[in-house]
């Protein structure tokens, strides 16, 4: 979602006449489909996968949403990320953390990028392994400014955890004091998470 808001963001401050310097779309969705699952139980499957994602977690054990209750969803990632601490202040920020997704969500069913193309530089910083890789080949025709694509040998989640999003971060930072450079792909070294030009 950041991304969207991002490129959301740049669009309406350019159209009310101020310079953006640098938009950076991380793994950013281009369009988002609009079947937002009708159910809190299905959004709660959702937000509970997504997290155990992030998190690197095994679900093998998660609930069935047919069989379960959002608060059971949520209890069940809470045991997992509790250990012997207390579950229910977890719960209680999982549900908060849910409650914003599921917003998110709604909000964002049906989002496609429209109106005046932007005209700042733009990275575009797309991991090669997930659903959104499609997106990096789709954004540049929203941009009018310099676009730079680096591809990041990883899935969505992967390459926002440590230590392969410092390496994202340090790219992005040599990107942005080097200027705009050409499109170019980045690939793991033989140490796992760290990227360079291809």
């Amino acid at each position: 979602m950041g991304g969207v808001i991002a490129f959301e963001i740049a669009q309406r401050l350019e159209q009310a006449g101020a310079e953006v310097g640098l938009l950076v779309l991380l793994d950013a969705p281009f369009a988002v489909q609009a079947d937002v699952p009708s159910g809190e139980a299905e959004l709660a499957r959702r937000f509970v996968a997504d997290a155990a994602h992030s998190l690197n977690l095994d679900t093998s054990g998660s609930l069935d949403p047919a069989a379960a209750t959002p608060a059971a969803q949520l209890a069940w990632l809470a045991e997992r990320l509790a250990g012997a601490s207390d579950t229910a202040a977890i719960e209680a920020r999982l549900q908060r953390r849910f409650d914003l997704f599921a917003a998110h969500s709604r909000m964002l069913a049906g989002y496609r990028p429209a109106g005046i193309p932007v005209r700042a530089a733009t990275l575009i910083v797309s991991a090669a392994n997930s659903l959104n890789t499609p997106a990096r080949e789709l954004w540049p025709g929203q941009l009018n400014g310099e676009v730079s694509i680096l591809s990041v040998d990883s899935d969505h989640y992967e390459f926002l955890r440590t230590p392969l999003v410092q390496d994202v971060g340090a790219a992005i930072s040599r990107w942005h004091s080097a200027g705009v450079l050409p499109i170019q792909a980045v690939a793991p070294t033989a140490r796992s998470g760290i990227i360079r030009p291809a």
